[in-house]
């Protein structure tokens, strides 16, 4: 992708907080480890030359090596253990199945632990050691893991979430000889445990009460005796506790309203909370405190994400590396058919040279504040971006995300149709119309669009785009049929727009079109592209002229974040900021000349040239 800085995800820490390690895009692109040393006065960086995608788990280890599990694509998983100051590989094991996960471990000798799933009612705890590198079993749990947390600074007992039927427990695992019991009394309020502090025996959890869910502190020996501080409990916004500082009485809280997060630090003893010095931004839901610090991964929209590192009290901010020169960028409110709704604006709308409207997937999902790589770059070649937060998207109350439950392409086109009245409307005499970009969910709603109002919209790039919910059910993953089951995707909407399908409204778009799709995406099946593909050339659209379609070979849902999507990525960036063709006009959509179609990725090519 070409960006203005490294695009970063996936980050860990270590359980001391002295290291940390995520995925970086390369300068040829592709994604690589980079492993983060934060012992000296400033943080070091390193990045390794191991070509990695975004379903790799990167784990740095608490001796200071990283370990690394990739999926094969095969039914297999790949172990490697790297060592960051030469980039080498060490050791590496393939092993049987998928779904396995990565955890730190403080006990000395051992690499890490993994945790592997086996169905719905069982899941393994294993160890990962080495000389040679191998997993042998600790302990077999009747249910599937989900977030855990030490117990204990030695390494024995490992807190769990364990998930069997409906029901969710928290469990304790004695490593040493297997066994598990329950944390938490089943006669008190149903808690969850969310972070812990081995060394004081505090804990963190979620309780349900009669006034709601609930924040709350408790230890290890008096694990039924809850204390619910009230301005814990008071926090505006949508509030994810991050990390504990050692002694445990202080918590890192991240507070999100709408678009813009906050990070805040609530004292337990004094039941006070602070506001960390952070710039406006978006910070990632992971967090490290240790004796360098709190260490916490954040971007803005100027800048790619980065480990900040505020003091160990939290009061200051200690490093943060360079920054970029801000673009004009804010959040801008518009009115809607359901009342008002957020917009993340970069560039000014009214008078660029071309206006993006940036749909995000999901659908349950929003925009923020953070670094983009595809709506950055648009940006920094005069290409104004509006990232709608149309109902549907969370982080606005109930009643704005649920407000498409049973209405996919409902009340959410119905804003977007009103946002590109309101776009177009305030920006008379400009040439040509509004440019569209989404993926997934922002896919489908972009095409809708397009189809909705064709006279507004000259170009619309989508990446892993669907047809609509009933006809990508079928085809789907257990995990998204379960989503649309949930939010009422496959209800039928009766209105003069017509029914929520493009197989019926493609034929009415006139933009100019992008289709992007991952050869191997198992979220979206390309099979719903293909079937676009076919409509739209039905329909008289030309590969010639108005129609690029490109499959990227090997790549998932996220085509273009895969080593081989370098090319995808490059070609949408062009196809949306640097047009260099007439548009066609609102009555004969076909008639003028467009770009030849670019051939499907040549696998060998597209992995020398990298990713994003």
């Amino acid at each position: 992708m070409l960006t203005d800085g490294p695009a970063r995800v996936s980050f860990r820490f270590t359980l001391a907080a002295d290291a940390a390690v995520c995925l970086t895009t390369g300068r040829k692109g592709g994604l690589l480890p980079e492993y983060w040393s934060f012992g000296a006065p400033s943080p070091e960086r390193r990045v390794l030359p191991l070509a990695e995608s975004t379903s790799t788990q990167p784990l740095p280890t608490e001796d200071g090596r990283l370990l690394l599990l990739r999926s094969t694509g095969t039914g297999r998983q790949q172990i490697l253990l790297a060592d960051p100051p030469t980039g080498r590989v060490a050791e590496s094991i393939v092993v049987e199945g998928r779904g396995l996960r990565l955890l730190p471990t403080p006990e000395p000798g051992t690499v890490a632990l993994a945790v592997g799933a086996h169905g719905a009612n069982r899941s393994t705890l294993y160890r990962v050691a080495e000389r040679p590198l191998r997993l042998e079993p600790l302990a077999e749990l009747p249910g599937q893991v989900g977030r855990t947390c030490w117990l204990d600074p030695d390494g024995r007992l490992l807190a769990a979430g364990l998930r069997s039927g409906g029901d969710v427990r928290t469990v304790v695992v004695d490593l040493a000889g297997g066994a598990h019991r329950q944390l938490f009394d089943s006669a008190g309020p149903a808690q969850a445990l969310l972070l812990a502090a081995p060394r004081s025996g505090l804990l963190l959890v979620v309780a349900r009460t009669p006034r709601g869910p609930r924040l709350g502190w408790t230890t290890v020996d008096r694990a039924d005796s809850v204390c619910f501080p009230d301005r814990l409990n008071s926090v505006n916004g949508t509030v994810l506790p991050l990390a504990l500082d050692p002694a445990g009485r202080r918590v890192a809280l991240r507070a999100v309203n709408g678009a813009r997060s906050r990070l805040l630090i609530h004292d337990l003893d004094t039941d006070t909370l602070a506001t960390a010095p952070l710039e406006e931004g978006a910070i990632h839901p992971v967090a490290g405190w240790g004796r360098a610090g709190l260490l916490v991964p954040c971007s803005t929209r100027e800048h790619p994400p980065e480990v900040a590192v505020l003091s160990p009290d939290a009061t200051e901010l200690t490093s943060r590396a360079g920054r970029r020169r801000a673009r004009h960028c804010r959040v801008e409110r518009f009115d809607g058919p359901g009342g008002e709704f957020d917009a993340v604006c970069q560039g000014d709308w009214r008078t660029g040279r071309a206006v993006a409207v940036a749909l995000h997937g999901g659908p349950e999902a929003a925009w923020d504040l953070g670094f983009d790589p595809v709506l950055q770059q648009l940006a920094a070649l005069g290409v104004a971006v509006v990232a709608p937060n149309q109902r549907g998207s969370t982080g606005y109350g109930a009643a704005h995300s649920a407000a498409i439950h049973g209405a996919w392409g409902g009340p959410d086109l119905a804003d977007i149709r009103s946002l590109a009245a309101t776009l177009t409307a305030g920006r008379p005499g400009a040439p040509g119309g509004l440019l569209a970009y989404g993926t997934s969910y922002g896919a489908y709603l972009a095409l809708l669009a397009a189809a909705a109002d064709p006279q507004l919209w000259s170009r619309c790039a989508v990446v892993a785009p669907f047809l609509s919910a009933a006809r990508l059910y079928p085809q789907a993953s257990p995990a998204v049929r379960a989503l649309i089951d949930r939010l009422g995707g496959r209800t039928d909407l009766a209105d003069a727009t017509g029914p929520r399908d493009l197989w019926t409204l493609a034929p009415r778009i006139r933009a100019r079109l992008l289709v992007v799709h991952g050869a191997d995406d198992r979220i979206v099946p390309v099979d719903q592209a293909r079937q676009l593909r076919r409509r739209l050339l039905d329909a008289g659209h030309c590969e010639k002229t108005d129609l690029t379609y490109l499959e990227v070979p090997g790549a998932g849902h996220s085509a273009l974040d895969d080593p081989a999507g370098a090319e995808a990525s490059r070609l949408l960036i062009d196809f949306l900021a640097r047009p260099s063709h007439p548009e066609p006009t609102a009555g004969h959509p076909h008639t003028a000349p467009r770009p030849a179609v670019r051939r499907p990725i040549d696998r060998r090519r597209a992995h020398q040239g990298g990713g994003r």
